[in-house]
C-alpha cells in the first residue's frame, strides 16, 4: 500500500511516504493496482520497490531529522487507523468511540483527536485504557461487559449515543459493543 522512498532531484533530496500505484490513486482506491487486484505485493510488483510513480497528493514529505525506525509503524497500523478516521462519517468535533486500544486503536485515538474529534476509548485492558487517556481520550471505558458499555456511553453522551465508532479489535464483542454505543443512524467502521 505504501512505500518509503527517496526523491532525488538536483539539488534536492527528500524522503516521502507514498502510495505505490498511480492508477489506484487516480481512482481514489489507493490500495488497488490498475488491474483491480489488492496491491499488497502478492499480485503485482512494486510494493517494496526501490522506485515508485505516485500522485503528489498521496505523498507526505518526511523531515530529514525523523529516524526511519520511528516511522515504521505508520506503514501498517498507522495507515489502517488514519484511513478509518478519514472515512468516518461523523460531524467535525463529534464524539467517537474507539473499540480496541491496542496498536491500531492507539493510532486511531491520536489521529481522531488531531482531526478534531473527541474520543472515548473502550477496551478490556486497564493498561490500554490508561494509555488512551494519556494520549488524549476524554474517557476510557472497560468493555468487558456490554451492559457496562451501554450504561457508561449513555452517561457520557446524555443518552444520545456516540456520533460514530471505529472498531480496532478483530473480535465480535467489540463490534457488538460499538453497535450498542452509537447513536441513531450513526456509523461503525
Amino acid at each position: 500500500m505504501c512505500a518509503l522512498f527517496e526523491y532525488v532531484s538536483a539539488p534536492h533530496r527528500s524522503r516521502y511516504i507514498a502510495s505505490t500505484h498511480a492508477a489506484g490513486v487516480l481512482a481514489g482506491n489507493d490500495q488497488y493496482c490498475s488491474s483491480g487486484k489488492l496491491n499488497q505485493g502478492f499480485d503485482c510488483d512494486g510494493f517494496y520497490a526501490e522506485y515508485v510513480i505516485v500522485s503528489p497528493k498521496n505523498t507526505v514529505q518526511i523531515p530529514d531529522n525523523l529516524p526511519l525506525e520511528k516511522l515504521s509503524p505508520l506503514f501498517c497500523a498507522g495507515i489502517t487507523a488514519f484511513s478509518a478516521v478519514k472515512k468516518l462519517d461523523s460531524p467535525a468535533r463529534g464524539l467517537v468511540g474507539v473499540f480496541g486500544l491496542g496498536g491500531v486503536g492507539t493510532f486511531v485515538v491520536r489521529f481522531a483527536i488531531a482531526m478534531g474529534f473527541q474520543v472515548i476509548g473502550y477496551d478490556v485492558s486497564e493498561a490500554a485504557r490508561k494509555t488512551a487517556i494519556a494520549r488524549g481520550a476524554l474517557e476510557a471505558i472497560d468493555s468487558s461487559h456490554i451492559e457496562h458499555v451501554k450504561t457508561e456511553t449513555r452517561r457520557i453522551t446524555g443518552g444520545r449515543g456516540l456520533d460514530g465508532a471505529i472498531v480496532a479489535a478483530g473480535v465480535a464483542p467489540a463490534y457488538a459493543a460499538a453497535v450498542e454505543a452509537i447513536g441513531f443512524s450513526k456509523q461503525v467502521s
